[in-house]
């Protein structure tokens, strides 16, 4: 694979598009956790404003990503193949990341916090982001055979 700016930003946009969709879902709709919910108990309002404060900088900062991935290739042609490709790549990046980062190494929050099996949902996570990246792969690389052809 060819690695241009407009890639680049497929990929980057990805990372940002797969923090704020699970932000979104599972933060706000889902609540099934909150950024720092391990660490900050969300049983008091104290608790919750800090929560709801650490989601907001996540939102901000994944925001920021998603804009900077859209800025190396708004007003370019867009490859459909390779963007879809790194979309998914870039989402399943996240994943992966959140787990190792955020669920193992720090222990800030859990996927589905509050439950007896939370280390099935994390590692669920882990695996759909594993299965998102592979996904994504594929079509990246299917897209470049083709143009080869």
């Amino acid at each position: 694979m060819r690695w241009t700016r407009e890639r680049v930003g497929y990929l980057t946009f990805g990372v940002g598009t797969g923090a704020l969709v699970d932000g979104i879902l599972l933060h706000q709709v889902l609540q099934w956790h909150h950024l720092v919910s391990s660490k900050t108990s969300d049983g008091t309002l104290r608790g919750l404003e800090d929560n709801t404060l650490a989601d907001g900088i996540f939102h901000i900062v994944f925001l920021a990503v998603l804009l900077a991935g859209a800025a190396m290739f708004v007003g370019r042609r867009l490859e459909r193949r390779p963007f879809l490709g790194l979309l998914l790549v870039g989402w399943g990046l996240f994943h992966v990341a959140d787990q190792l980062l955020f669920h193992l190494a720090l222990g800030a929050h859990h996927i589905r916090e509050g439950v007896e099996n939370y280390e099935l949902y994390d590692w669920g996570f882990f695996a759909i982001g594993l299965a998102l990246v592979t996904v994504g792969a594929l079509i990246q690389r299917d897209g470049d055979l083709a143009r080869t052809r």
